[in-house]
């Protein structure tokens, strides 16, 4: 298809995505000049205390290890700091054995033109260990742990992992992420919606079940500047809950729409006629990198953008790939079109539906197709933003709307032919267990995926396991879920609620538990975890079965 976009706003993406990468290169390739100026320092208060430490990306001997130096969140320019640069010692040691000698150490600059973040890309390690890593500033430190993969060659046992999305920090605690910390899972998978660009005050209910409102900076519009998605990042960072989560277990990350704005497609901003998108869009991207546990070494600029999507192998047992949707897609069908509903369209409203745009970008779907065919795991995960399997979404119809199938135009039936390219594909690859992994809906849900969406019911091709919100409001879709043509395709949808997935894989099979949260109270802080909600999945069949006690 035709570019949509002007020559004057690739040339200004060009200019603006340069002084991005720029500035948003590893903490590693700090010019000598930055480290010179560093200082170990001395402060008075705990630098790491507010947003915490995390690792990411594990690997079978290499881990990414982060953090981010703040003191104080009202000050947007040296976050309360008073150096332009810190060295930032970091050690890692076996797990469990505190007397142990670090078996790697060394120093890390924290810049404040990089929002004093760091990443530590530590290499040499034992495969398939549990390690405890801590970062040393002054008097004081941080601690947490991590673990790597297996080896390449090894067909492990089982693998314990959890998976998660939608994180609006205000609508509710983050219970889901204790719960998370408390499994100690071998690693966490984020779906996206990691933080929130705007507080979505309309969606809270007054009354005495609602706490009060936790952010303090930026409540009155949707962030914009550099500054303002690093103090988004900072708050919810904040949250000890979130913090114990991220110090329990490496997690792998990828972004949804939130991390930007809401509804974003590709260069495209999910309102009309907002100005200057491209320039929010890079300021998020940047804040982003910064603040998540990613390799930034090991992520490629293609085309003058920083690929997000790779693939992390554990072993013969279990291949992850993290998909991007945001960064390569077509703006959705008929979004801006006087319809009654921009988002559940019918397809007779709506021809664009069928028009062969992209969701992931071709560079990104031969990826996966050559990820899969290279694979010699035993099961292949697909993680990613949004909603894969085809649900009819006739019952939410506003009225006016026409009659016949009508599909939600921001996820993957608003992309079908996309979407039949990787339905294919998984059909091409069905011996290599495909899994599909989901969040963005706020419900939890386990769907068939077929080989053709207008024959639910014939030729089973994968499962998907659709996450539920940490915390974002939760969405009542009994009725979608009630129509008839989606009988085949829905195995479970759970009660409204905040939670997340968790997983055990054996060779052979993978078991699902959709972890709903209960009893939750504000006052004592405290809440219950319904683990009642299990699935299995066998290795050769892509059939779900529920798991009965």
């Amino acid at each position: 298809m035709s570019n949509p976009f002007h020559l004057d706003r690739i040339t200004r993406r060009a200019l603006l995505q340069r002084a991005f990468f720029i500035a948003a290169a590893s903490a590693a390739a700090l010019p000598a000049s930055a480290d010179a100026a560093a200082t170990r320092g001395r402060l008075t208060a705990n630098p790491f205390a507010l947003l915490g430490v995390a690792s990411g990306d594990p690997g079978p001997t290499s881990v990414v290890l982060w953090c981010r130096l703040a003191l104080d969140l009202a000050d947007t320019k040296r976050w309360g700091l008073a150096a332009d640069a810190y060295r930032v010692a970091w050690e890692i040691r076996p797990a469990g054995e505190p007397n142990a000698r670090p078996v790697r150490s060394g120093l890390a600059v924290a810049a404040r033109d990089r929002g004093y973040a760091v990443h530590v890309e530590v290499g040499g390690l034992k495969p398939g260990r549990s390690y405890a890593y801590t970062f040393r500033l002054s008097d004081f430190e941080a601690s947490g742990l991590t673990r790597t993969a297996p080896a390449p060659s090894v067909l492990a046992d089982r693998l314990r992992f959890c998976a998660c999305s939608c994180a609006e920090y205000e609508y509710e605690l983050y219970f889901a992420y204790d719960e998370i910390a408390k499994e100690q899972p071998d690693f966490v998978l984020h779906l996206g919606d990691y933080i929130y660009e705007e507080t979505y005050d309309r969606f809270f209910k007054p009354g005495a079940d609602r706490r009060p409102r936790r952010l303090r900076f930026d409540r009155e519009t949707p962030l914009r500047t550099l500054d303002q998605y690093r103090r988004r990042y900072a708050e919810h960072k904040s949250d000890p809950m979130l913090q114990r989560a991220h110090a329990a277990a490496p997690w792998i990350v990828t972004w949804d729409d939130h991390e930007v704005a809401n509804d974003y497609a590709g260069e495209r901003s999910g309102e009309q006629d907002e100005k200057n998108f491209l320039a929010r869009q890079i300021a998020a991207y940047r804040a982003y990198f910064e603040n998540m546990p990613i390799r930034l070494s090991t992520l490629p600029v293609r085309q003058g953008r920083r690929q997000l999507y790779r693939s992390l192998s554990f072993g013969r047992l279990l291949n992850v790939a993290m998909l991007d949707e945001r960064q390569y897609r077509d703006p959705q069908a008929c979004r801006f079109d006087k319809l009654p509903d921009s988002k559940n369209i019918a397809l007779a409203d709506c021809p664009d539906l069928e028009a062969d745009r992209t969701m992931l970008g071709r560079a990104q779907e031969a990826w996966i197709d050559g990820v899969l065919r290279n694979s010699q795991a035993r099961w292949n995960i697909l993680a990613q933003g949004v909603m894969f399997a085809h649900l009819e979404t006739r019952r939410a119809r506003k009225p006016g709307g026409s009659d016949g199938p009508h599909m939600w135009n921001d996820a993957w039936a608003g992309y079908l032919p996309a979407r039949q390219r990787m339905i294919d594909l998984l059909a091409r690859h069905r011996d290599k267990n495909p899994i599909v992994l989901s969040g963005d809906i706020h419900a939890h849900f386990v769907n068939r995926i077929f080989k053709d969406w207008r024959r639910p019911g014939i030729d089973l091709v994968a499962p998907e396991f659709v996450t539920t919100s940490v915390s974002s409001f939760s969405r009542d879709l009994s009725p979608i879920v009630a129509d008839e043509a989606n009988r085949d395709v829905v195995v479970y949808h759970g009660k409204a609620g905040h939670g997340y997935m968790s997983f055990e894989l054996t060779p052979a099979a993978l078991e699902a538990v959709m972890v709903r949260l209960v009893d939750i109270d504000h006052k004592a802080v405290s809440a219950k975890a319904d683990r009642s909600a299990r699935f299995r999945v066998e290795a050769g069949n892509p059939e779900v079965k529920a798991i009965t006690a």
